[in-house]
């Protein structure tokens, strides 16, 4: 994994700015900073029984991962930027609800990821943050599934998924879809409970 420092130091040379995003990404994606139009998103409850797109995304396991191809039982974990340990949740998002505690959220699965495991069931956190900067969060959360990138929000508008307007970045709101056989079974949202997310969704789904 290294050493902490090492990867204190790397995530801060990425620049991580005051909206959630690192310099870079609202560069590079200047040219989509405008609001999306809310009214063509979908309401989330609709998407249960949509087959996910056949859409590879980056992924922190050194990987392209397809989404058509998730494993037979899995979790998207939704999530509109996660953050280290020793960062602040940016202004702009302060007020808005159910944004705070995304990185509680990731811990929680990882302290129960062997009993995900256990009920055969695959983790996968999902945002619109770049891959150098889940790389670098992974290592720092030693998180043991991987993040997969969204950075230029295909998955997000090919199923028309709402999203928040805060900062510079239009990031995903909080909620996880259970998928099963690579549709999706059901959607947890909004997400209230982040630290005991994770032991609310395998309570839940254990019961089936």
């Amino acid at each position: 994994m290294g050493h902490p420092g090492i990867r204190k130091r790397v995530f801060s040379r990425v620049g991580f700015d005051n909206d959630g995003c690192t310099a870079g990404e609202a560069k590079l994606k200047g040219q989509h900073m405008q609001a999306m139009d809310q009214t063509n998103s979908v309401n989330v409850s609709n998407l249960i029984g949509t087959k996910l797109p056949r859409l590879s995304l980056t992924s922190t396991c050194g990987e392209a991962v397809n989404l058509a191809a998730l494993p037979l039982h899995s979790l998207l974990i939704l999530h509109p930027f996660a953050l280290a340990p020793y960062q602040k949740l940016p202004h702009s998002f302060s007020s808005i609800p159910f944004v705070a505690g995304c990185s509680e959220q990731l811990l929680s699965f990882k302290a129960l990821h062997q009993e995900f495991q256990s009920e055969g069931i695959a983790l996968f956190g999902i945002s619109t943050q770049s891959a150098l900067i889940q790389e670098a969060l992974t290592q720092i959360l030693a998180l043991p599934f991987p993040l997969l990138s969204d950075a230029d929000r295909d998955f997000a508008r090919t199923l028309r998924l709402p999203m928040l307007h805060a900062g510079r970045v239009p990031r995903m709101m909080r909620m996880i879809f259970e998928i099963q056989n690579g549709c999706i079974k059901r959607v947890f949202d909004p997400i209230e409970r982040h630290t005991n997310c994770a032991a609310d969704i395998l309570s839940e789904i254990s019961l089936f």
